[in-house]
């Protein structure tokens, strides 16, 4: 479940051996990530990692091309935050 998504905010990242997609979190400015880890062939180990990104909405997520860091902006506009996909720094 994610929050009012009225712009379709989402982000895919993909490597051979995982996958990270980033969607708006349930709760208003935070980011849900999801890693997915490539197991075995049919199976999927995921960990999901939420960030607290910004006290207003979002209006764009993008990853990084490895999946690693996710740049979020709010609607309000004023700043880029940058974080760790994995530990939410």
């Amino acid at each position: 479940m994610t929050t009012d998504n009225k712009f379709g905010i989402v982000s895919l990242s993909t490597q051979e051996d995982k996958c990270v997609l980033a969607i708006p979190d349930e709760n208003v400015g935070h980011v849900k990530c999801i890693h997915f880890n490539g197991g075995e062939k049919g199976t999927s180990d995921k960990e999901i990692v939420q960030i607290k990104c910004h006290d207003s909405a979002l209006a764009c997520i993008k990853l990084s091309q490895d999946g690693s860091v996710i740049a979020t902006a709010s609607t309000k506009g004023t700043l880029i935050r940058l974080f760790d996909t994995a530990s939410a720094k």
